[in-house]
């Protein structure tokens, strides 16, 4: 087993120690916007659990909701136009993807927090049979490092016309690992994110879309990985366009298929604080 020291998050320079359980990481005090977080981690089999509390705070969780609008019904995963929602990626589409969609309210945040980037799942059934649980975090690794770019908008379907929304993106001071700190960054107006950066989305909306199996076990979680171009802190519910042109390395997205390794475009709720 590796180090099971305790985590530390320093947040402007106050000091945060939390046991290494899920009660307790979820119990820390939320993080302004504004506040810079520096996440130490003790083993890498914990990184994701950790990512997920920074990017809470950068995001700006909120309690978790009772319940969600009824409107986040299952359907079939590539014909979703509800958010949570993910869609295949086609190697031979090098234009630009436009989705429209609809964000449903929730009962006890009328605007959630959404991020657009890209899910992998893990499809190669012998890897899922003995459990290996580091395939799609080292394909989610490689993707990072490929820095692949893309120019992605958001816009505000209105009976007037459409409104662009702003988007911020994470940014890792000094790439991904313990005792780096990740901050918020605008997206400019020409809606360059320069690569993917580590995502946690929402379990709950997940499921109940049936894009996660019902009550996965820790197994079950390890097939997915989900990254992130950019999010948008606060979306009203109502109806959405999202584009999305790759503008660099995009072919590393599909040199993960030859590993059994998925790749979908997702519009998802970030995980939320309990």
């Amino acid at each position: 087993m590796g180090d099971h020291r305790s985590p530390i998050a320093f947040v402007r320079g106050k000091q945060e120690a939390c046991s290494a359980s899920a009660d307790c990481m979820l119990a820390m005090r939320p993080i302004s916007h504004h506040d810079e977080v520096v996440v130490f981690t003790a083993n890498k089999g914990m990184r994701r659990a950790f990512m997920a509390l920074a990017l809470c705070a950068m995001t700006g969780c909120q309690p978790q909701p009772q319940k969600v609008s009824e409107s986040i019904a299952k359907e079939p995963s590539d014909m979703r136009t509800t958010v949570p929602l993910v869609r295949k990626l086609d190697p031979n589409q090098t234009g630009p993807i436009e989705l429209e969609f609809d964000v449903p309210a929730w009962a006890d945040n009328p605007s959630p927090p959404l991020f657009i980037g890209v899910r992998l799942t893990n499809v190669d059934p012998a890897a899922a049979a003995d459990g290996d649980s580091t395939a799609v975090s080292d394909a989610a690794d490689r993707l990072r490092a490929a820095d692949v770019s893309a120019e992605v908008h958001l816009y505000r379907i209105q009976e007037s016309g459409q409104i662009a929304v702003s988007l911020q993106r994470s940014q890792w001071k000094t790439g991904f690992g313990p005792g780096e700190a990740v901050v918020s960054l605008a997206v400019p107006a020409d809606g360059l994110v320069p690569g993917l950066t580590p995502a946690d989305a929402d379990v709950d909306t997940m499921e109940a879309a049936g894009l996660l199996p019902p009550g996965s076990t820790y197994r079950e979680f390890a097939k997915y990985s989900e990254l992130e171009f950019a999010y948008a802190p606060s979306v009203p519910s109502g109806r959405y366009r999202a584009t999305i042109r790759f503008v660099r390395n995009r072919e590393a997205l599909f040199k993960e298929n030859a590993a059994l390794i998925n790749s979908e475009l997702i519009i998802a709720y970030p995980r939320q604080g309990k």
